[in-house]
């Protein structure tokens, strides 16, 4: 996965020591391994993450200015030439443009990679198509298509829209998240309907993992009163963590989407403006021959929907670094000595850290939801509502540890997450839990294929004149219609705005087409399992 730059990491590296991170090849996994902001309650938020990001992301591509971009229409009035021709062999939509987005303001983590966007709406009556396409090099590619019927509105955040977004590894040739949104209206507009569906491999969470082998899925439908409260379920389930431990005696529970599933859950939701309710049952490995499944039930919880607090967890929640940039193992356990001073109700603490590629070791202790402050640990022991057990602190961005030998290891944040604040249950008095309701399986999963439409220059830049934001494009952002370089193409045409010998890049890999001897676009090509079906095996009515 090429890199999705948490910018403030580098700024804040501590230059105590003598690891220099610039001098380490930007393909090393210090500087390629993505970052993600997750959720501490994540089998809630993947039922409203995918169709929010979608929305956000394109609300922030600029894309209003660049609707009905074509290869024959003037670029900024958008006029169409009286003698076009509707029966042209030219495809007058079949253009996009390149825009640097602040996934940021999404709830994101940055990347400076560009997206390249179409947006399409033939008339004012109907839908809006957008289209973005983020290739990371010869690694990675990211596509979303968001088709928009009704705008969302605050009595319906949902809107009537479409959203399917796909992360494909041309490294492992596999499908590493997938995800697909629906909201639609009832005939007299008073409820709406979401379907929300997620698909991501582990890989993506533990790169030390081989792709394919651990997933998780969420699945849910909404139902939402126009101008008032809204309901639902998510069922969720995880895949291949339990393998681990079974394939040294020859056996395995299998994989997504038939396998015997880790853990299976069934949460129902209700939920207004400032409060969400929320409790669930869960099946682990259900029907296993090896492994006893157990079954649990969850307690009431409310959540407050404004107020959070962040940490890390420190078992996924990090990417540790040795001095030439390579992750280090799992299970690697190397002794660091470490001090964290002045954590709130705690006061300094001195010792040892074990380091892996994903973690610290660091202990963990008994804090309250609301807020993250220590307590009493008896409260997690009894199950006190509100408490759970987290990391007693969070390891800085860009700190650098030292062994006994001297060798010294980086550390960056990676899938930090958030945590809504859990309230006593008075605030969602007037909620009521609904029986569950049935959710899509894995073949209502739309995937998007085939190859990126030309573009030329990067039109839209979020971080104009930022290169230390935007070090690719150093910051860059091209007039539409100006010839930057006197090549007599206009720059929403070139793809090189600065180079009077080249304009044309049809496979996005930085050679001319003029210069280039294989010109062919990598396209995603996903295993849809739509001969197989999920897991249904358990019980949760």
């Amino acid at each position: 996965m090429k890199k999705i730059l948490n910018i403030i990491f580098f700024a804040i590296a501590t230059n105590l020591y003598a690891y220099d991170l610039n001098s380490i090849d930007k393909s090393k996994p210090v500087w390629s391994d993505h970052t993600v902001t997750l959720y501490h309650h994540f089998f809630l938020m993947e039922a409203f993450r995918p169709i929010n990001s979608g929305i956000c992301e394109a609300e922030n591509s600029d894309y209003e200015n660049w609707i009905n971009l074509s290869t024959v229409a003037d670029p900024i009035t958008k006029v169409i030439p009286q003698n076009y021709s509707p029966d042209s062999s030219v495809d007058i939509f079949d253009l996009g443009y390149k825009s640097n987005i602040d996934q940021k303001l999404c709830g994101l983590s940055e990347n400076d990679y560009f997206n390249v966007v179409q947006a399409h709406q033939p008339s004012d009556e109907a839908p809006l198509e957008i289209r973005l396409y983020n290739k990371r090099g010869e690694t990675s590619d990211l596509r979303r298509r968001i088709i928009v019927s009704e705008e969302k509105t605050s009595d319906n955040p949902y809107g009537v829209i479409t959203h399917d977004y796909g992360v494909y590894s041309y490294l492992s040739q596999m499908g590493l998240y997938q995800a697909s949104t629906k909201s639609t209206l009832n005939d007299d507009k008073t409820e709406a309907t979401i379907h929300s569906m997620s698909l991501v491999d582990y890989y993506l969470l533990n790169p030390n993992l081989t792709p394919g082998t651990v997933h998780e899925m969420y699945s849910a439908h909404i139902k939402h009163t126009v101008g008032g409260d809204g309901y639902g379920t998510v069922t969720s389930y995880s895949w291949g963590q339990r393998n681990f431990g079974l394939i040294p005696f020859g056996l395995t529970h299998g994989v997504f989407p038939n396998g015997i599933p880790d853990v299976v859950r069934t949460t129902n939701i209700a939920y207004n403006d400032e409060y969400l309710l929320y409790n669930w049952n869960t099946t682990t490995t259900p029907t296993s021959q090896f492994i006893e499944p157990v079954d649990s039930e969850s307690s009431e919880v409310c959540l407050d929907r404004s107020e959070f607090w962040k940490y890390v967890p420190d078992n996924l929640g990090y990417g540790v670094y040795d001095e030439s940039g390579d992750r280090v193992p799992d299970g690697a356990m190397i002794p660091v000595d470490y001090t964290s001073e002045n954590i709130e109700g705690f006061g300094p603490w001195n010792g040892q850290l074990a380091l892996q590629g994903t973690g610290l070791s660091i202990p963990y202790e008994c804090k309250s939801v609301y807020d993250g402050t220590i307590d009493d640990p008896d409260k997690c022991l009894n199950g006190t509502y509100g408490y759970e057990s987290f990391p007693l602190f969070d390891v800085p961005d860009g700190t650098i540890l030292v062994d006994e030998n001297g060798d010294e290891y980086y550390v960056r944040q990676l899938k930090p997450r958030t945590t809504y604040r859990v309230v006593s249950l008075d605030n969602c008095s007037g909620l009521t839990l609904q029986d569950a309701l049935e959710t899509n399986d894995h073949k209502s999963f739309v995937y998007l294929e085939g190859e990126i439409p030309p573009s030329g220059a990067i039109l839209y830049n979020a971080f104009e004149n930022n290169t230390e934001f935007d070090p690719l494009n150093n910051g860059k952002v091209y007039e539409a219609n100006l010839d930057d370089d006197g090549d007599g193409v206009l720059n929403f045409l070139d793809a090189f705005p600065e180079d009077s010998d080249r304009t044309k890049d049809h496979d996005y890999d930085n050679i001319a087409d003029s210069e280039d001897e294989d010109i062919t676009q990598a396209t995603p090509s996903w295993n849809k399992f739509l001969d197989v079906d999920i897991f249904n095996d358990y019980d949760h009515d």
